[in-house]
């Protein structure tokens, strides 16, 4: 059959389990049938970290930690192409690598209606700058991610009941999208290489493949 495909960019420096969470959460909730990891070879809007570890590995953890879900799957095409990642090309690659289809019983591997190109709310107030953005919009579904820790009026968080934040102006007519209700989990890729750094507990922030990884090569030291 054809497959419904999202994708989640980003540097997965490394990859950790806030990453993995997000796809099985596109995966059940949105029924996506796979969804695409796409490391990025040179950032366009943030200076990519570069200290204690290299491209290879970053590719390597990403594999390690979805080897264990058929609905995970990495791409490379980026790192292929080198240079500035920008989206609009890689989807235009995806489309061009696997064909599209409006019907969701053909018996191939090609994408069924758009791809779905998940971003997260910490991104989309910068949204519109990215290249070609509103053909980007017209060539995939957007889903935003939650991303960021929101309080109530009492300071708490609850990371199953966050709700994208209404700084985040994304116009619905110029950029059409969908919010995901995903659970917001305080892990961030920096936030790992800074413990590990410093000697701080982070072992169980990733899946048990990446951690053996990064201690086998020093990564990050």
């Amino acid at each position: 059959m054809s497959v419904k495909l999202a994708i989640i960019g980003g540097s997965f420096n490394p990859i950790h389990n806030g990453h993995l969470a997000l796809a099985d959460t596109v995966v059940k909730e949105l029924g996506y049938d796979k969804v695409l990891f796409v490391p990025a070879f040179y950032p366009p809007h943030k200076e990519l970290a570069t200290i204690g570890v290299t491209n290879k590995d970053r590719l390597e953890m990403v594999k390690l930690a979805i080897m264990n879900n058929d609905a995970f799957q990495i791409e490379t095409c980026e790192f292929d192409r080198q240079g500035v990642s920008y989206t609009i090309d890689t989807i235009d690659y995806l489309y061009k690598k696997y064909g599209t289809t409006s019907d969701k019983s053909v018996n191939d591997s090609s994408i069924y209606g758009k791809i779905g190109l998940v971003v997260g709310d910490d991104l989309v107030n910068g949204f519109s700058a990215w290249k070609k953005a509103k053909l980007l919009a017209k060539k995939t579904d957007i889903i935003i991610a939650q991303r960021i820790m929101k309080t109530d009026d009492f300071g708490s968080v609850n990371p199953l009941t966050q709700s994208i934040s209404s700084c985040c102006n994304l116009n619905s007519e110029t950029y059409p999208h969908v919010e995901l209700k995903n659970a917001v989990l305080p892990i961030s890729s920096a936030g790992i290489r800074a413990s590990i750094h410093d000697d701080k507990a982070w072992r169980y922030l990733v899946s048990p493949s990446v951690y053996n990884y990064i201690k086998a090569n020093n990564l990050y030291v």
